[in-house]
C-alpha cells in the first residue's frame, strides 16, 4: 500500500546497506500491491548488482522471508513509498530502524521499531526475521548507520538534517 506523502521523513540512499533494505522493500512490496512479477525481480536485481549473485542469494533469501514476515504480521498493512522516492514512510522508517538498531546493539530500539510494525501478536516472528536478516547483511560488511530512536513527523526538517548527517 502506497503512503500518504505526509508522513514522511528525508533519508539519503547513496549508501548500498540502506538501498538493500528500503528499496528492496518498496520493490517486495509494489509486487504484491500490483500483482507485477517484476517487482520481484527488480528486488533481486538490486540485490545481485549490490552484492554478487552468491551474496545476493543468501542476503535475498532472508530479505524475503524479513518482508514476508513483516507483510503477515502488519495488522494493518505496509505503507511504503514508491521506489527512489528520497523520503520514508513511518512504516519504512521502522523497518530500516530496525534492522540499523540490530546492527548497532541497540536491540530495546529494534524491537520497539518491531512493534510499531507488527503489534504485540506478531512481535517475536518480526524481531526473529530480522535479527536474521540483518546477521546476514553484517556477514556481508553491509551495516546500517544508527537510526534515530524515534520520529516525529511533525519536526520533519530537524530529523532530515540528523539523518543526512548520519550518512554522511
Amino acid at each position: 500500500m502506497t503512503a500518504p506523502f505526509h508522513s514522511c521523513l528525508y533519508c539519503p540512499l547513496e549508501r548500498a546497506p540502506e538501498r538493500l533494505v528500503i528499496e528492496g522493500l518498496r520493490l517486495w512490496m509494489a509486487g504484491y500491491e500490483t500483482l507485477d512479477v517484476a517487482c520481484w525481480d527488480q528486488a533481486w536485481t538490486l540485490f545481485a548488482k549490490e552484492l554478487g549473485g552468491r551474496e545476493g542469494r543468501r542476503a535475498f533469501g532472508e530479505f524475503i522471508h524479513w518482508a514476508k514476515t513483516l507483510r503477515t504480521v502488519s495488522p494493518s498493512g505496509l505503507n511504503v513509498f514508491p521506489c527512489r522516492c528520497r523520503r520514508l514512510s513511518v512504516d519504512e522508517f521502522h523497518a530500516a530502524a530496525m534492522i540499523a538498531a540490530l546492527h548497532n546493539n541497540a536491540p530495546k530500539q529494534a524491537r520497539a521499531s518491531a512493534y510499531a510494525l507488527a503489534g504485540p501478536g506478531g512481535l517475536n516472528a518480526a524481531n526473529e526475521a530480522a535479527t536474521s536478516f540483518a546477521d546476514v547483511l553484517q556477514e556481508l560488511n553491509q551495516r546500517l548507520m544508527p537510526f534515530p530512536e524515534s520520529v516525529d513527523l511533525g519536526d520533519a526538517p530537524h530529523m532530515a538534517k540528523a539523518l543526512s548527517a548520519q550518512h554522511h
